[in-house]
């Protein structure tokens, strides 16, 4: 969702053709209305992808400063000029893409990009954007400026990976396996963000663990949390790493999946009893589970059927819960 505030006649026409560059979003504008500007931001500001202010830097600033709270959270906040001549990338630059959008606007109106970023200005390598492009979660986001300093200093940048990828590797990072020593500084591509290779490592976690779930009616939410977690620390896995959180469709109003998909902000796919029994594959049997539900596997069939290709954890159970971990493939690219 797009978030458009205007504060005047000439920067609400502004609004309204930025508005139609983006056909296929949800817009809600801001022109002047009842309530003040301040309380609009207040209400989207965590809503919004991408906030859009039409008029002066410092309203946006003034505006926006009391709910920052974190690079891999806020959302792109970009600021126009009434007279369409700047497009100023104002936050979240690099993660919540603001200066790739910052760009599209000028491009499709005829301004002028306004980027600050200063790996973007020195035409360094940009890790964050790199995890962004390729489905990553950055684990640590503080030791983000540790890596770009390190670059833009031409400093040696080490980057130990646990998966494939491809590409040509820029310009001061060195791909690494065991000799990580001479390495104050890098960058570790792995599931599990406690492992730190490097004196200063910055933890990128590629975001394609399927996690499959069943549960008893009316499971405790905590309960539910606690068994998850430790499933995932057992095999150590972080919960940044889950893409998606899967089971049958029975489920779908199950409240401690909601408030753990909530929580970690975890997208969830619910698939019936006859989709879940058309998945191939080796899967544990019960004919208690089969009988109650139409399926004889209900947590290693969802995690398949939401894409795992392969099992990191088989079924596990616990006091009325199971749940089964995949990964499905993963890729890196330069």
């Amino acid at each position: 969702m797009i978030g458009i505030l205007a504060f005047t006649e000439r920067g609400e026409a502004l609004a309204k053709r930025v508005a139609e560059i983006f056909p296929d979003e949800s817009c809600i504008f801001y022109y002047r209305e009842k309530d003040s500007a301040r309380e609009f931001v207040k209400k989207n500001f965590n809503r919004a992808d991408k906030l859009i202010f039409i008029g002066a830097l410092g309203i946006t600033v003034r505006l926006i400063a009391a709910h920052i709270l974190k690079k891999d959270e806020d959302p792109a906040v970009i600021c126009i000029d009434e007279m369409g001549k700047h497009v100023i990338s104002v936050l979240s630059g690099h993660i919540g893409g603001g200066n790739e959008l910052a760009c599209y606007i000028a491009e499709k109106t005829g301004a002028q990009p306004v980027i600050t970023t200063a790996t973007d200005l020195s035409g360094i390598w940009a890790c964050d954007v790199w995890a962004v492009k390729n489905d990553c979660k950055v684990a640590n986001t503080e030791e983000i400026k540790t890596i770009s300093a390190g670059l833009l200093n031409r400093e040696k940048i080490g980057f130990k990976s646990h998966f494939s990828v491809t590409g040509e590797v820029p310009g001061g990072i060195y791909m690494v396996d065991e000799r990580v020593e001479e390495f104050s500084k890098g960058i570790c591509l792995c599931h599990d963000e406690n492992e730190k290779p490097f004196r200063h490592t910055l933890n990128l976690i590629p975001r394609n663990i399927v996690v499959g779930v069943g549960c008893r009616r009316d499971t405790d939410s905590k309960a539910f949390e606690e068994f998850i977690l430790e499933n995932l620390h057992a095999c150590k896995i972080s919960v940044k790493a889950v893409s998606c959180m899967a089971s049958i469709d029975l489920k779908k109003e199950e409240k401690c999946i909601e408030d753990f998909c909530e929580k970690y902000k975890i997208p969830r796919r619910f698939f019936s009893a006859e989709e879940l029994m058309k998945i191939k594959g080796s899967f544990h049997h019960s004919d208690f589970v089969e009988r109650t539900t139409g399926t004889d596997n209900v947590c290693e069939r969802s995690a398949a059927a939401a894409g795992a290709k392969e099992f990191i954890l088989e079924k596990k159970s616990k006091d009325g819960m199971t749940a089964a971990i995949g990964a499905a493939d993963w890729e890196g690219e330069f």
